[in-house]
């Protein structure tokens, strides 16, 4: 098993080309980020924070170029598994589908249906309780082909089905806890690449940063790195009064919740939506007059900034996401100013 560890080495910037021409690059998104909200020592964290990262997202294009079968990545709840691989398989341009809770019967269908394509299964638990599921793998991962990508026969008879096909694609675990030491589980790490994902509280913080510092793109909406930051500071407040370790999945899925609430569908604020999933409950919190004048004029500042808009466009801006007048829009920017 890979324990990702950081080594000194130079910071240098590197292009790949994949199968069909696309290029990967790798690049710090650290310039793009405020100092304000990324301190030096952010900096420092964030270059073995990148480190890691590249090592998980090295074994993921492994799978995709076809010299590796597979990938077992594993590690604690929300410490950025499923983002790593997702991105890297973005970047590479490849087919890819996700599975969660798939039957043993599922995967052979899915893996005739798609036989080049890379699959990302999320829970594998289930699948190892059953019996066809645990063939299916170990066919799936591995035999004695020289081809690249490996051919990999997958078999699988009934007195109804006679199923039999060429695997050539790869298949990615992302799972929460390291393989077990049952006789199924151990020829699966035998088979592919295990790595452990162990990023600190302070390491996922500085992430969570940079990736605030692209915004958010959802479908035709987005969020600005302001407004992706605001989001990742409440989360960092919440999780630090009830002494749980950060989450990149919940950061994320915080994001669709703040661009929810300025739909304008919700009676609820953002972060009312946000502290209902973090903390599974409904309960409200008080937001004092302060920290509502406070939001007022960052939001009232940031549309203000935003070259290219007429000055009615801001206004309908600021109405769309505040509810508010125009008076109260240039309130909140004389407030703004006067910090």
């Amino acid at each position: 098993m890979t324990q990702l560890q950081t080594y000194e080495q130079p910071r240098r910037r590197k292009v790949r080309r994949g199968p069909n021409g696309l290029q990967w690059a790798r690049s710090s998104h650290i310039s793009h980020f405020s100092r304000a909200e990324l301190t030096p020592d952010d900096v420092d964290v964030y270059a073995g924070v990148e480190r890691k990262l590249d090592l998980a997202k090295d074994a993921v294009i492994g799978v995709a170029e076809g010299f590796s079968t597979g990938l077992y990545l594993w590690g604690g709840g929300g410490t950025a598994k499923s983002y790593t691989v997702d991105q890297a398989l973005r970047l590479q341009g490849v087919e890819f589908h996700i599975h969660n809770s798939i039957t043993g019967r599922a995967l052979i269908d899915v893996l005739r249906k798609y036989p080049d394509d890379i699959h990302v299964i999320e829970d594998i638990e289930s699948l190892l309780k059953d019996s066809i599921g645990r063939r299916v793998l170990r066919s799936a991962l591995w035999s004695q082909s020289k081809a690249k990508p490996m051919r990999r026969p997958v078999m699988h008879s009934t007195h109804k089905d006679d199923i039999r096909f060429i695997f050539r694609g790869g298949i990615i675990i992302v799972c929460n806890h390291n393989l077990g030491k049952s006789a199924i589980e151990q020829a699966i790490g035998t088979r592919i690449r295990v790595i452990h994902m162990d990023l600190s509280a302070t390491e996922l913080l500085v992430l969570m940063k940079t990736i605030c510092a692209d915004g958010y793109k959802f479908g035709r909406d987005q969020l600005s790195p302001q407004e992706c930051w605001q989001v990742a500071e409440f989360i960092r407040e919440e999780f630090s009064r009830l002494s749980r370790d950060l989450d990149i999945r919940l950061l994320i899925n915080s994001f669709k919740d703040r661009l929810f609430w300025r739909s304008g569908v919700p009676k609820s604020h953002w972060k009312d939506l946000v502290r209902a999933r973090i903390r599974k409950t409904v309960a409200v919190g008080y937001r004092s007059r302060r920290e509502v004048t406070a939001e007022e004029a960052a939001i009232a500042m940031e549309i203000y900034s935003q070259a290219g808009l007429t000055l009615k466009q801001k206004i309908d801006a600021w109405n769309e996401r505040t509810g508010k007048s125009q008076g109260a829009f240039y309130r909140a920017l004389n407030r703004s100013r006067a910090k």
